[in-house]
């Protein structure tokens, strides 16, 4: 409405009803207001779920290089599997230090003869126990940071501190990745909760486009790898490989960081076309995702003051940071935690194709190995 002062929005009562809950979010637009009511909800494609609450962490969880790995079950499908194992410790996906996209959890669940002593244990609960194990997504629901979701290859638990969402098939989860992490379902979960905790009940009533209409799979199955090659080279994971090279290791990060950012550009595009929302009012949507309810367009043309310039990008990782990683890699192997040379085993220092495939996500071909890893790779792999 060109005839209201900046800052200032006229919005009928009844328009807040579109959204569940009827949150007063007078910012934002009407055509995303639409999208509630019009939409398929993700409770509808791909019903959120809770894990368990242990009640006693300490009791019941462990990092997993505690117990070791052998004593670990890992890769069931199915609580069956996990029960034959005998085992008794299983990874469990948490919600802490953990990164969007991907990657390996590191923390260890008592669930033995499926789950014995929990189930006895006064102020435990066991929520979704046929769902334990599966692949699909983690919606991670707290964070300062805002929502995120990374794929779940399978083989873990769930805890309550996520929520996990099962698609009918990996496609689908691979491209709702997508969706869920793009900056405009980030505008829409602050629109339905604007706390940073989100619960089951606002991610069920998430408005989600047709998926079956994108191309976008290329780009998340990159950012999937591109994400992997990072957790490799964290020792504290499940598939630690090597710390990212001394000669060019902190270039190849700060490469790597580049090209996520372009494919998460391209990302945000395709979701706004999913959504069919108007160059309107993305950029009423991007001004709130700046800071706040859109404020009054500045003048383009005016030079950078200390205001509006643009902080310096952080490195990913200093020259310090990296000396400390291959110290403490030395360390593991004369320790004989990490074995370099030794194909499959922890601390390889040896990549293979097939270390950045997940679910039916299937292993990277050649040149997109090379792109990942670098020449120095191929000469260990014996090429």
């Amino acid at each position: 409405m060109s005839d209201l002062p900046p800052n200032v929005y006229r919005v009928a009562q009844r328009a807040f009803d579109a959204i569940p809950g009827g949150p007063w979010v007078y910012w934002i637009p009407d055509g995303l207001r639409r999208l509630f009511e019009t939409l398929p909800k993700l409770g509808d494609v791909a019903q959120p779920r809770q894990g368990l609450a242990t009640a006693d962490n300490f009791r019941f969880l462990r990092y997993w290089w505690e117990m070791g790995r052998g004593r670990i079950g890992f890769g069931c499908r199915d609580r069956a599997e996990a029960l034959a194992t005998g085992k008794r410790w299983f990874p469990i996906i948490k919600g802490s230090r953990t990164l969007d996209w991907a990657g390996t959890e590191y923390e260890v669940v008592n669930w033995q003869n499926d789950g014995e002593e929990l189930r006895t244990f006064q102020g435990a609960v066991i929520r979704n126990p046929d769902f334990y194990f599966r692949n699909g997504l983690t919606l991670t629901r707290v964070g300062p940071s805002g929502f995120s979701t990374r794929i779940n290859s399978g083989g873990c638990l769930l805890d309550s501190s996520n929520t996990a969402s099962f698609p009918q098939n990996f496609d689908i989860a691979v491209i709702l990745l997508g969706v869920l992490n793009s900056g405009f379902v980030q505008t829409i979960l602050r629109a339905i909760n604007p706390t940073i905790n989100f619960q089951v009940g606002d991610l069920v009533n998430l408005p989600v486009p047709r998926v079956d209409r994108t191309d976008m799979a290329k780009d998340v199955n990159q950012i999937i790898r591109f994400t992997l090659f990072q957790v490799s080279s964290d020792e504290t994971t499940f598939d630690f490989i090597a710390p990212p090279r001394w000669d060019t290791g902190l270039a190849d990060l700060a490469a790597a960081e580049a090209r996520l950012a372009a494919l998460e550009a391209q990302i945000d595009d395709e979701v706004y076309r999913l959504y069919a929302i108007s160059d309107a009012d993305r950029a009423a949507i991007e001004a709130e995702l700046a800071g706040g309810a859109p404020a009054a367009a500045e003048d383009e043309d005016a030079p950078p003051t200390e205001e509006n310039e643009e902080p310096a990008a952080e490195p990913p990782m200093t020259r310090q940071e990296l000396a400390v990683r291959w110290i403490s890699y030395a360390v593991g192997v004369v320790l004989g935690r990490f074995s370099p040379g030794a194909r499959g085993a922890l601390g390889s220092a040896v990549y293979r194709r097939e270390d950045f495939a997940v679910g039916s996500l299937p292993a990277p071909d050649e040149d997109e190995f090379d792109q990942l890893v670098g020449p120095l790779e191929l000469r260990l792999r014996g090429r």
